[in-house]
């Protein structure tokens, strides 16, 4: 099998949880993933796409009751002993193909946390109810990757009599891209109306996603420093000081580390200018945290835009530009997407018991920083 030029994460991960909805009443026996296309399940068309574009293993998250998703990659010596003694070799190979395809291996969802809580796991997402033809989208969306950083997500073209049924991207073009085909994404609607959608692109069901390395216990003085694998080689650098949640109340202090993998591509702009070359993002000047599921303002910064306002701390943040937020990875996404620094944010805020609408003119951070020196 022929290997990638630009390497794939090693680890896809499907999301398999659901209930099937869409396909009522055959899901209720059946699970979604093994419904088959033509003659092959699609959960095994999905891993063989993942196989083909050089991942080495795939993860499944599933549900109680859909044991047979993964049981589809399980050899079954009974099974293919009674073929080959029948001389049925053309239907042999059809099942021992997918217990050869790809290292599988599963994890229960306990409960129905989304799609979210798989993606913030991993780096590296298909979803099975999308087969994207041709093969090989993998392979392209980790060469865009390779060269510009950050997150790639396939998109496909839709009718605008159908733009309803998917969530659909907000884009716009990239002035010195050489494919046509790459897009800068502003946003994202979900399942808008057909005179609401801001493109005709909507997403295809393949993530190539940011991640993160964290480490526990926290150490209160890690930004900037070196995390060093097994063998002595550099993986990443310290950022942040965050807070992982389970979900429930247990809240643990860790450190955030940004892979080194992702410094290539924005390293020339770090070396010339200190900073990635693109749109800054929207600075707020203010420190949120979560409590019981609620975003709250920590604290403010003396020269932020958002203690002009008359943000206090402990203020309880609702939503940011009327969509509802109740986590800081939500909260944050939401800030970012609207608009680079300068834009306004407008958040809608709880302060005893009484809800109001703060508009925040948005600032530049790195204008209040001392500059760095280039060489």
């Amino acid at each position: 099998m022929p290997q990638p030029l630009v390497p794939i994460p090693f680890t896809a991960v499907v999301p398999a949880a659901g209930l099937g909805t869409r396909f009522l009443p055959a899901t209720k026996t059946v699970p979604k993933e093994l419904l088959p296309v033509v003659d092959t399940p699609g959960i095994e068309l999905v891993a063989a796409e993942a196989a083909e574009a050089g991942g080495g293993r795939l993860v499944i998250i599933t549900s109680k009751g859909k044991d047979g998703v993964v049981a589809h990659f399980v050899e079954d010596l009974v099974l293919e002993g009674t073929l080959e003694a029948r001389g049925k070799h053309l239907m042999l190979e059809k099942v021992r193909r997918a217990s050869a395809l790809i290292k599988v291996e599963s994890v229960v969802q306990a409960e129905p946390l989304g799609l979210g809580h798989a993606v913030s796991c991993v780096e590296h997402v298909l979803l099975p109810d999308d087969l994207v033809l041709p093969t090989g989208v993998l392979e392209t969306m980790s060469k865009v990757r390779a060269k510009r950083g950050g997150s790639v997500l396939c998109a496909i073209e839709v009718p605008s009599d159908e733009i309803s049924a998917y969530g659909v991207f907000d884009v716009e073009t990239v002035p010195d891209a050489a494919n046509p085909n790459v897009l800068r994404v502003k946003g994202m609607v979900e399942k808008p109306k057909a005179s609401d959608a801001p493109s005709p692109y909507a997403a295809a069901g393949r993530y190539v996603l940011d991640r993160a390395i964290f480490t526990a216990p926290a150490h209160p003085f890690w930004g900037g420093a070196a995390l060093i694998a097994g063998d002595g080689s550099l993986i990443g650098v310290g950022s942040l000081h965050v807070q992982h949640s389970n979900g429930r109340e247990l809240r643990r202090d860790v450190n955030m580390i940004v892979p080194i993998d992702l410094l290539p591509p924005i390293l020339e702009d770090l070396l010339t200018l200190g900073r990635p070359n693109r749109p800054p993002r929207p600075w707020l000047g203010l420190y949120a945290t979560e409590v019981d599921d609620a975003i709250v303002v920590a604290g403010l910064s003396e020269r932020g835009p958002a203690v002009k306002t008359g943000l206090r701390p402990g203020d309880r943040i609702l939503a940011v530009r009327d969509e509802p937020v109740s986590s800081l990875a939500s909260f944050w996404r939401r800030v970012w997407a609207s608009g680079p620094a300068g834009s306004e944010v407008v958040l809608q805020v709880v302060r005893d018991n009484d809800t109001m609408r703060v508009r925040i003119p948005s600032a530049d951070r790195s204008r209040l920083l001392k500059a760095p020196l280039l060489h």
